[in-house]
């Protein structure tokens, strides 16, 4: 299985934050790219095969590594379902915010000045609330396939990318959001940093850190008590030394 839900016992938990930490760098790297060079012709069709490609290929190089989570509200959803203990998602998150603030660092010096490019984009043109909704709605359908891929026990590349390019189809939700805290947050701290006049964080800062974690815990209730079949018990176990939920009929 390309995509694995749970690291393999012989890696430790250093180096699967570190996996999370060069996946979370490379995808925030080349989302900040493909935003910034979409504002040159107006054309945010990229932006979603740029996410949906972008993370079914991270999701299956890291995904035995880490799991491949590269969002610190996948982390959580995992978290909640007691997939990771506390430790593993608070290194994860780290790891998840340092990979973001380097991309921050990477994308400056690539795109600045060539295009259009900034640390915040469109969404603070929204009001707040919009920005909270969108955030909140687009982690939610995210985590909804996170949720199917755990335990389906699938692949989670297919479906997350999959769900990506589907946001951008329902009114673009991807170029008013980023539906991943450390890939906005992370290239903000870092743009707040090497311009402190230009008020970088502003009052938008929080919502989207806050509105994808507000999404998990819904995802995982609305999975729970309404998609996942009634019959099926999930129990946990382990299976060619890889930790893993069980369906049993």
């Amino acid at each position: 299985m390309p995509a694995a839900i749970h690291p393999h016992k012989n890696i430790s938990l250093w180096q699967a934050g570190l996996a999370e930490l060069v996946g979370t760098c490379i995808f925030t790297t080349t989302a900040l790219g493909a935003t910034a060079t979409s504002t040159i012709h107006g054309e945010y069709t990229q932006i979603g095969l740029m996410h949906g490609i972008g993370i079914y290929v991270l999701a299956t190089i890291f995904g035995p590594i880490s799991g491949g989570h590269l969002n610190s509200a996948v982390s959580l959803t995992h978290l909640l379902n007691k997939r990771i203990d506390f430790k593993t998602f608070l290194v994860y998150v780290i790891c998840q915010l340092t990979g973001g603030f380097i991309a921050g660092c990477i994308g400056y010096h690539l795109w600045f000045g060539v295009t259009h490019f900034n640390f915040y984009g469109k969404r603070e043109v929204l009001p707040m609330a919009s920005g909270f909704g969108l955030e909140f709605f687009g982690t939610f359908i995210q985590l909804l396939a996170v949720e199917y891929s755990s335990h389906r026990k699938v692949p989670n590349g297919p479906q997350i990318g999959g769900s990506m390019m589907f946001l951008v189809g329902v009114g673009g939700i991807l170029k008013y959001a980023t539906i991943n805290p450390p890939k906005d947050f992370g290239p903000r701290l870092f743009g707040a940093i090497i311009f402190p006049d230009n008020d970088v964080m502003g009052r938008y800062w929080w919502v989207p850190v806050v509105a994808p974690f507000c999404a998990s815990p819904v995802a995982v209730l609305v999975y729970k008590y309404l998609l996942a079949e009634k019959k099926d018990v999930y129990v946990r176990g382990e299976k060619d030394g890889l930790e893993s939920v069980e369906m049993v009929k």
